[in-house]
C-alpha cells in the first residue's frame, strides 16, 4: 500500500464519519467532484483496485453485487456500463464516493475499449451531482488528464519529519523511545509512509523489537533492509486493501514502467546504484558521449520525465536527481534475481570512471564536480563489479576518484580509494605495470598526512609472498620499493614493529633472490637500519648502516645522495651511543658535500644542518650553538620553502624545544602555535606528529601554571594517541601522566586518581614495576590519595623500597617552575 493508498482510505474512513480530511504521503490524487458540492458530502464508498482492467472489473462487479444490480448473464464490460450509468442517477438518495486507487497505468483509462462499443474506461465513467471519483496514481500526465480541465489535483508530497514521527508513534500506539532515535528512523525509511507503517507493525507486533534495534537492522546492510521491507505489516484498516509489502509497491511500478517505457526502466536501473541523494544529469551520459549530443540529451530528459511522473525520482535540493533508498534496494533486489545486476553495475562503474576522468581534465567548476561525484564513488566501493574489465574499470575510477581527493586535500578518503586500486591492479596487472605503479604513488602520497589503514600492511606483505613464491620475474622485484614505501608509513605513525617486521622479511626475500650487494637489497637494509634507529636499538643500527655505506662509497661515490643519506643516518647513531666526535666529523662532511652539490638552500641540505644542530650540537652540551645555528637553519627553511612547509615546521619544532628547555616560553609557544597550524594543514589534526606537537604545546602552558589551556588540549591529544597507538602505547601513558598532573594541580584529586591507576597499570606493562618512572608515577597515587585521606601508607612503603632508601615523594616538574 503506498502514499496515495493511505490517503485514500483516511479519506474515506473519515467521509464515512463525516470528518475533516488530512494530506500526508507522496504522489498523486486526482478528483472528478460533483460540481460545487464539497468532497465531504459523500457518504457511501466504493473502493476500487484499479491496476489493470480485470481488477477493475471485479471492482465494479462487486459494486453491483452490493447495491443489488442484477449482474446474472453479463459481461464485465457491461457490469462496467451499467454500475456507471448507476451512479450518473443524480435522483440517487445517498451521496458517494468512487475511489479508483493505483491508477497507474494511462492504457487502462485512455485506450482500453469497454466492451464491443468503442467507449473508453474514461469516457463513462460516472459524473453526478450526487457523488465524486476520486483517482490515486503514480503518473502525473494521467492525473492532469482525469482531472482536467477545472477538477482538483493534489500534488502529495514527501512527508514532513514530524508528520512521520507522528505516524510512527501512532501505528506503534506508543510514542516510546528517544525522539533522536525516531528521527533517524523514519528518515532511514525516506519518510515513506509505507514503509514507516510496515516498520511501527514489527516494531509492535515483535517482542523484543524497538525503534533502536530497528534502525540497528536496517544500517547493518542493504540485505536486511530488503528483508523487513519485503515483511507485509498491517495498518489496521482491513476490508479495503490486501497487506503488501513496501517491496512489493515499488517493484509494481518498476514493473509497469518496464512494461510501457522499457528505456526509462533501464535508466532507473542505472541510477539504482548511484547516492540517492544527489546524482547530476551527466552523470548518466555514456562514456563515448561524455559531452552529450543533443539527441541524447533530449531521450534522456524524456525518460527522466516519464519517472518523475510516476513518483520514483524527484529533484534533489542541489538541482540533481534525488531517488529513495527503497526504489534502488527494490530494483536492485529485481536485478538480481534476473541475473542482471553485474551489467547494470558494470555500466554505473563505466560512466562514473569517464565522469571521473573529464573531472580531472577540466577546469572550470573542479571541486564543485568532485564534490558530486566522490559520494558515488563510495557507492562503488562496496559494490564492486566482476570480471575481470568491469574490476580494472572499477580500480582507474577509485584511482582517480584519489587523485581528485588528493587535489582538495581529502586524505582520508584518497587514501581509501587509492589502497583498493592499488590491491586491484596488483592482482590483475602485476607489481610491474604502469598502472599499478601510479595508483601505489597516489598511496604513498596520501601517506604523508594520514595513519595509515590497518590494510596496508597485508597489503605490502602479499605482494612479498607473492614475489618470494617466485610468481614474478626480476622486473618486478624493481617496484618491490614501492610497496615497501607503503608500509613504511607505519614507522612515521609509531608502528615501528610493523615497519621492522615487513622490512626484515623483504630484506631476506632480497638477499635470497639478488645477493647482499644489489642495490635493492642495500637500499631495504638501508631502511631497515634508520627504524632499527627510530626504536633505539642502536647497535643493530650502526652495524646495518656501516656494512650499506661501506658498498655505496665504493659503487656510487662520496656525493650520491644515498651515500649521504646512510652517512648522516649512521652518524646519528654514533651520536645517540655517545660518540660525538665521530658523529660530529661525520656531519660536517655531509652538510658541506651537500652545499657544494645542491646548494645551502636546498631541503636536503637545510634538513642536515637541522639535524646537526638537533641532535649533535645539544646533545654535545652546546645549547647556544645549537639554538643558533637551528635559527640560521629556520630562516633559511622559510625563505627557501615557505612559512607553511611541513619540513619549515619540523625546525619550528626542534627550535622550540631548545627555547622551553632554556625557560623562553613565550618564545616556544608561539613556535609551537605555527608548528600545531601547519601540521593540521599539511598533515591532518588526528595526525601522530600533530598530536605530538600538541602535547608539547600542553607541556609549555604546564611550566607556565596556565592549567586550564593545558587541560583543553591533552583530553584531544590522549584520544587521538589512543586511536593510532593503542591505549597502552608509551606515548599516551605519558601524556595521561601529564593531564593527571594537571589535575593534581587543579586539586581535582579523583580524576587525577582514576587517571593515575591506568598510567601505572601501562608503565607497569611497558617498563616493569621497579622501573623509575613506574615508581614516580606511584608516588603520585599517594600523594593524591593521602589529598583524599585514602592514603595507604603501605604503598608509600613500597614505593620506598623499590626506589631505594633515601627515595624522594613526588614532585611534578612544572610545580618546581610554576
Amino acid at each position: 500500500m503506498n502514499s496515495k493508498s493511505q490517503l485514500a482510505i483516511e479519506y474515506a474512513y473519515r467521509t464515512k464519519d463525516s470528518a475533516e480530511t488530512s494530506v500526508t504521503g507522496g504522489g498523486w490524487v486526482a478528483w472528478i467532484l460533483a460540481g460545487d458540492e464539497p468532497a465531504d458530502a459523500a457518504r457511501c464508498v466504493f473502493w476500487i483496485q484499479a491496476n489493470t482492467l480485470a481488477t477493475i472489473t471485479e471492482g465494479f462487479v462487486a459494486i453491483a453485487e452490493a447495491v443489488g444490480i442484477q449482474t446474472y448473464n453479463k459481461s464485465g464490460s457491461e457490469i462496467i456500463q451499467t454500475v456507471c450509468r448507476w451512479l450518473g442517477n443524480e435522483y440517487l438518495p445517498a451521496r458517494w464516493l468512487l475511489v479508483f486507487d493505483g491508477a497507474d497505468n494511462s492504457h487502462v483509462f485512455l485506450s482500453e475499449k469497454v466492451g464491443n462499443s468503442n467507449a473508453t474506461l474514461e469516457s463513462i465513467l460516472p459524473r453526478s451531482p450526487r457523488g465524486s471519483v476520486l483517482f490515486t496514481t503514480c503518473d502525473r500526465s494521467l492525473a492532469v488528464r482525469l482531472a482536467s480541465p477545472s477538477h482538483a489535483l493534489i500534488d502529495v508530497g514527501p512527508m514532513k519529519l514530524h508528520q512521520a514521527i507522528l505516524l510512527l508513534e501512532k501505528k506503534m500506539g506508543s510514542s516510546y523511545g528517544r525522539l533522536g532515535t525516531k528521527a533517524d528512523l523514519v528518515e532511514e525509511l525516506d519518510l515513506i509512509p509505507l514503509t514507516i507503517t510496515q516498520a511501527a507493525f514489527h516494531i509492535r507486533s515483535q517482542r523484543h523489537m524497538t525503534p533502536d534495534t530497528y534502525l540497528q537492522a536496517l544500517r547493518e546492510g542493504d540485505a536486511e533492509i530488503v528483508k523487513l521491507i519485503s515483511s507485509a505489516g498491517d495498518d489496521g484498516r482491513r476490508g479495503l486493501l490486501k497487506p503488501c509489502s513496501a517491496l512489493d509497491t515499488w517493484l509494481a511500478k518498476f514493473l509497469q514502467v518496464r512494461a510501457t517505457y522499457p528505456s526509462a526502466a533501464d535508466l532507473l536501473c542505472l541510477l539504482s546504484f548511484y547516492d540517492g541523494q544527489d546524482v547530476h544529469e551527466t552523470l548518466l551520459d555514456t562514456p563515448e558521449h561524455i559531452e552529450s549530443s543533443a539527441d541524447e540529451t533530449s531521450s534522456r530528459d524524456a525518460q527522466l520525465s516519464i519517472l518523475y511522473n510516476y513518483s520514483l525520482i524527484s529533484h534533489s535540493q542541489w538541482g540533481g536527481i534525488q531517488i529513495p533508498r527503497m526504489v534502488q534496494l527494490s530494483v536492485k533486489t529485481w536485478l538480481k534475481e534476473n541475473g542482471e545486476l553485474n551489467l547494470v553495475n558494470t555500466r554505473f562503474v563505466t560512466r562514473l570512471d569517464a565522469a571521473f576522468t573529464k573531472c580531472l581534465q577540466s577546469t572550470n567548476d573542479a571541486d564543485e564536480l568532485q564534490d558530486r561525484l566522490i559520494p558515488h564513488a563510495e557507492k562503488a566501493v562496496v559494490q564492486p563489479p566482476q570480471g575481470e574489465e568491469a574490476q580494472l574499470t572499477w580500480a582507474s575510477m577509485l584511482h582517480k576518484s584519489a587523485l581528485c581527493q588528493v587535489k582538495q586535500g581529502r586524505f582520508y578518503g584518497a587514501e581509501q580509494h587509492a589502497a583498493l586500486s592499488s590491491q586491484q591492479y596488483i592482482v590483475s596487472r602485476g607489481i610491474s605495470h604502469g598502472e599499478t605503479r601510479e595508483a601505489l604513488e597516489t598511496l604513498r602520497q596520501t601517506l604523508k598526512h594520514l595513519q595509515p589503514q590497518p590494510g596496508l600492511l597485508p597489503l605490502a606483505m602479499d605482494a612479498a609472498t607473492s614475489i618470494l613464491g617466485g610468481r614474478h620475474g626480476t622486473q618486478d622485484l624493481q617496484q618491490f620499493h614501492s610497496i615497501a614505501e607503503i608500509a613504511m608509513g607505519l614507522l612515521e605513525q609509531g608502528q615501528a614493529k610493523e615497519a621492522a617486521a615487513f622490512c626484515e622479511a623483504e630484506r631476506a626475500i632480497l638477499r635470497h633472490r639478488l645477493g647482499n650487494d644489489h642495490p635493492l637489497t642495500l637500499n631495504v637494509t638501508a631502511k631497515l637500519g634508520s627504524i632499527f634507529l627510530a626504536m633505539d636499538r642502536l647497535a643493530e643500527a650502526e652495524a646495518l648502516l656501516s656494512q650499506t655505506l661501506d658498498v655505496y662509497q665504493q659503487t656510487l661515490g662520496e656525493e650520491d645522495q644515498k651515500t649521504l643519506e646512510c652517512a648522516e643516518e649512521l652518524a646519528t647513531a654514533h651520536a645517540r651511543q655517545g660518540k660525538l666526535l665521530k658523529a660530529e666529523q661525520s656531519f660536517l662532511h655531509v652538510i658541506e658535500t651537500r652545499k657544494r652539490v645542491l646548494g645551502e638552500k636546498h631541503a636536503s641540505s637545510l634538513a642536515s644542518m637541522r639535524r646537526m644542530a638537533s641532535e649533535i650540537l645539544w646533545s654535545a652540551g652546546h645549547e647556544s650553538g645549537a639554538r643558533e645555528m637551528l635559527t640560521h637553519v629556520l630562516k633559511l627553511h622559510e625563505e627557501a620553502l615557505g612559512p607553511e612547509d611541513d619540513d619549515t615546521a619540523t625546525c619550528m619544532y626542534d627550535l622550540a624545544g631548545m627555547l622551553g628547555a632554556h625557560g623562553q616560553y613565550a618564545r616556544s609557544e608561539a613556535l609551537l602555535r605555527r608548528v600545531v597550524a601547519v601540521r593540521e594543514k599539511t598533515r591532518g589534526a588526528d595526525h601522530l606528529l600533530t598530536l605530538t606537537s600538541m602535547s608539547d604545546l600542553a607541556g609549555i602552558f604546564g611550566k607556565q601554571a596556565r592549567w586550564e589551556e593545558a587541560e583543553e588540549i591533552l583530553p584531544r591529544v590522549i584520544k587521538g594517541k589512543e586511536s593510532l597507538l593503542g591505549d597502552e602505547h608509551g606515548d599516551a601513558v605519558v601524556d595521561m601522566q601529564v593531564l593527571a598532573e594537571v589535575y593534581m594541580a587543579r586539586s581535582r584529586w579523583q580524576e587525577a586518581e582514576a587517571l593515575l591507576v591506568k598510567v601505572v597499570d601501562g608503565q607497569t606493562e611497558l617498563l616493569g614495576a621497579n622501573h623509575e618512572d613506574t615508581v614516580v608515577s606511584e608516588e603520585m597515587i599517594y600523594e593524591v590519595r593521602r589529598k583524599l585521606g585514602s592514603a595507604d601508607e603501605s604503598a608509600d612503603c613500597q614505593s620506598d623500597i623499590r626506589a631505594g632508601s633515601g627515595a624522594e615523594l613526588y614532585q611534578s616538574r612544572w610545580f618546581e617552575d610554576a
